[in-house]
C-alpha cells in the first residue's frame, strides 16, 4: 500500500513509497505558522482506497511551560546540579 496525503496550507498532494501490508508508513512536511488540516488516504495495490482520515495540525506547536521554567531555574542557578546539567547537556 501507499499513502496519499496533503495539507491544506496550499502544497500539492504528496504520496508515500509503497509499504508491505501491516507496516507503518510515515511522511513528512514542513509548515507555516497557523493551523492546518492533514487529509489521508491509504491505497493497496490494487488501486482501492481507504475513508480518507484528517488530523488538525498548529504550528509552531507551544512548548510546555514547565521545561522553560526548569531551563530558567538552571541557567540562574548553573551550579545548583551539576550532574544534571551535564546529563541533558546543558
Amino acid at each position: 500500500y501507499y499513502i496519499e496525503w496533503c495539507c491544506e496550507d496550499g502544497g500539492d498532494s504528496e504520496t508515500t513509497d509503497f509499504y508491505p501490508s501491516g507496516e507503518p508508513a510515515t511522511a513528512s512536511h514542513t509548515y507555516a505558522s497557523g493551523t492546518f488540516v492533514i487529509r489521508v488516504t491509504a491505497i493497496d495495490i490494487n488501486q482501492a482506497e481507504s475513508d480518507p482520515s484528517t488530523l488538525e495540525v498548529t504550528m509552531p506547536r507551544n512548548k510546555p511551560v514547565l521545561n522553560m521554567f526548569f531551563l530558567r531555574f538552571l541557567q540562574r542557578f548553573p551550579h545548583a546540579f551539576p550532574m544534571l546539567r551535564q546529563l541533558l547537556g546543558l
